[in-house]
This record gives C-alpha cells, sequence and structure tokens, in this order.
C-alpha cells in the first residue's frame, strides 16, 4: 500500500514539473528524463488484459520504434524495476514493419506517416501506444505527451485505449487530457 502511495505521488507530481535542459552534456534531457517516468508510471497504472502476457513469467516489454533517442532514459529509469511482478524489458525497432508484441510502444514521429499499420496491430494486441507529435492521438495513438507552459503534459485518447482492451487507472485519468474527436 505504501509503495502504491508513494508511486501515486510521483506520478501527481510529474505533470507539474518543468521542462529544462540538464547542465551536463552527457546527461539525459529533464524532457527525456520525465517522459521516460511517465512511460514507468504507465507500467504501473495501466491493467492489460490476461492474454496479453504470452506466459506468468513472460517480461513486461517497452518497445520504441524509429528513433531510438528517448531509449537510453527509458532504459536508466527502469532499471531493477519491475511492473507489476514483471521484468521490464526495453526492445528497439527500426521501423513499423519491424515491431514485435510489447505492452508499451514509444512512437517516434519519424513513424507518423506509417500510424495507420501501426494502430491497427497495437490495437490487436492490447499495446499501449505513446507518442510526442502533434496528430497523435488523433490517428489513434493512445497517449501523446504534449508542451504547455513549459510544462510535460499528456493527453490521453480513451476510444484508442478501449478498444485495445487497456484498462487506465481513474488517478492517472485525473493527470490527463482526455482527447475528443
Amino acid at each position: 500500500m505504501i509503495k502504491r502511495l508513494t508511486k501515486l505521488v510521483l506520478l501527481s507530481a510529474l505533470p507539474i514539473l518543468t521542462i529544462s535542459d540538464s547542465t551536463r552534456a552527457d546527461a539525459p534531457s529533464r524532457e527525456y528524463q520525465l517522459k521516460a517516468a511517465f512511460i514507468y508510471n504507465f507500467a504501473q497504472f495501466v491493467e492489460w488484459p490476461g492474454n496479453a502476457f504470452s506466459s506468468p513469467n513472460a517480461p513486461f516489454v517497452i518497445g520504441i520504434v524509429g528513433d531510438a533517442s528517448l531509449g537510453g532514459t527509458i532504459e536508466q529509469a527502469v532499471k531493477g524495476k519491475t511492473a507489476g511482478k514483471r521484468e521490464i524489458v526495453v526492445k528497439y525497432f527500426a521501423n513499423v514493419g519491424a515491431v514485435e508484441h510489447t505492452h508499451i510502444l514509444f512512437v517516434s514521429a519519424s513513424e507518423r506517416d506509417r500510424m495507420g499499420d501501426l494502430v491497427k496491430r497495437a490495437t490487436a494486441e492490447s499495446t499501449l501506444t505513446i507518442g510526442d507529435f502533434d496528430g497523435f492521438t488523433a490517428a489513434a495513438g493512445m497517449v501523446r505527451f504534449m508542451t504547455e507552459d513549459n510544462k510535460l503534459r499528456f493527453e490521453v485518447n480513451t476510444d484508442a485505449a478501449n478498444q485495445g482492451h487497456l484498462k487506465i487507472s481513474a488517478q492517472l485519468m485525473k493527470l490527463a487530457r482526455i482527447y475528443s474527436k
């Protein structure tokens, strides 16, 4: 209970944190750190259907398709952590055609023109899709990161999440902007 409460406090604090570049050249940017933290917390506050995992011991897979700039920061954020009781694994895919089953898939802007193919497959496999480019949720992506007043926020396409049989917690939805057509 305490662990869950701590996660909720961290999650609720994230939207009010401002984005600024790190002072160290080799450190990930603050924006990447915040996105990685959000992605990790999405793994904690979204419920996947039982058939989303091939076995009771199957890992929780976070995939990145296209530009992998965010990948190293996600790997750092999830290192040694779990989603539920499952080990978290980060996988990289060069393009939409190479994507294999994942539970969360970060879609870089380089794959914008292939969203139609991706969305069909992701919805069928109960994959939470996340992107950060304009039009992502309009193209049936599930979660879009955006910056407002120099703060990282996120928008949720609840119709797309429902079609993928994903249950997003009420606590998470309180922090989100809801996409509507």
